[in-house]
């Protein structure tokens, strides 16, 4: 497999060259090509607008890792360890703050809500308490148009009731053929009594 990856040719444009590369076009063709040719393929592919993709024929085998490298691959290892369990923890308090903000928003709401209910029902209340001021109100005004009037009645009906008592007794001694009565004299005085 080594010998046959050793001795293979590039098969663009018969170049003949040692291949570098395995290539294959998106229609299906394939073959190797050279490292020098890969750059002509390009440009054919451009002008084509089509694409081909290229893989290593001899993929160098990856070198070991010295000791300097495997200990500063540790050390990125274990400070993005850290770093992710740091995250991890700060992402927990977050979470937990938000969920705590959350349960306070809802209580918030909640007794906005309740205050919004006790201001509607206080605004109800004092339009019933208004309209029954209102009421008493023009009870009280009526009431008192009433005292006036019965006031201003009574002022006025004493005269009238003298004037038509005395009318009537005139007419009463009229029918009787006496004139008005007078009134009775008064008795004599009495004589003064003896001195000592």
């Amino acid at each position: 497999m080594a010998e046959a990856q050793a001795i293979a040719l590039c098969s663009w444009k018969d170049c003949k060259h040692a291949a570098t590369h395995h290539f294959r076009w998106e229609w299906g063709d394939e073959g190797n090509v050279c490292e020098s040719c890969i750059a002509l393929m390009n440009q054919a592919a451009d002008q084509l607008a089509r694409k081909f993709i290229t893989t290593p024929l001899n993929p160098a085998a990856e070198s070991p890792l010295t000791r300097s490298e495997r200990t500063q691959l540790i050390a990125a290892r274990l400070s993005a360890e850290a770093e992710a369990d740091e995250i991890k923890l700060r992402s927990h308090q977050l979470y937990t703050q938000n969920v705590d903000l959350s349960s306070q928003v809802q209580t918030l709401k909640m007794r906005e809500r309740e205050h919004a209910g006790q201001m509607d029902a206080k605004e109800s209340e004092n339009e019933r308490l208004a309209e029954a001021l209102e009421k008493r109100e023009r009870e009280l005004a009526e009431a008192t148009n009433e005292v006036q009037r019965l006031t201003t009645l009574l002022e006025f009906k004493p005269a009238e009731e003298t004037s038509r008592v005395g009318a009537q007794r005139g007419l009463e001694g009229q029918k009787r053929g006496k004139g008005p009565t007078s009134p009775p004299a008064a008795p004599p005085a009495a004589p003064p009594a003896p001195e000592g």
